[in-house]
């Protein structure tokens, strides 16, 4: 199975999700991210929320400990990413996907039937 763009949305709010999802995943607190990263909880909190923009070296060090991509991060493209990673964090995601893509396939084949 090959990974596709699931969120270009590059808005801070998309970003702050993305880490988010990216932590929740991993089964990791809020405060376990900090201490990794050695960062102030309410700078970590603003970036979930998307009310700051993380800067490029804490994302840098984020992507390493955590085996991302900036481009999951920053783009929400999950194709550099481990296939194990991408679906630890988008599991459901691309669950979803993949049946929206499996009905579509049955609803062309009833309508080409009729």
């Amino acid at each position: 199975m090959s990974l596709m763009i699931v969120n270009k949305e590059t808005s801070l709010a998309a970003i702050g999700q993305r880490i988010a999802d990216t932590r929740k995943a991993l089964e990791l607190r809020p405060v376990d991210v900090c201490r990794d990263l050695d960062i102030r909880a309410n700078a970590y909190s603003q970036w979930e929320s998307g009310t700051r923009r993380p800067n490029l070296d804490d994302m840098f060090r984020f992507a390493r400990l955590y085996h991302v991509t900036l481009d999951w991060i920053y783009l929400g493209n999950p194709s550099g990413m481990t296939h194990h990673i991408a679906q630890k964090i988008l599991g459901k995601q691309l669950h979803h996907l993949e049946e929206s893509k499996n009905d579509e396939k049955s609803e062309q084949k009833i309508t080409k039937a009729r």
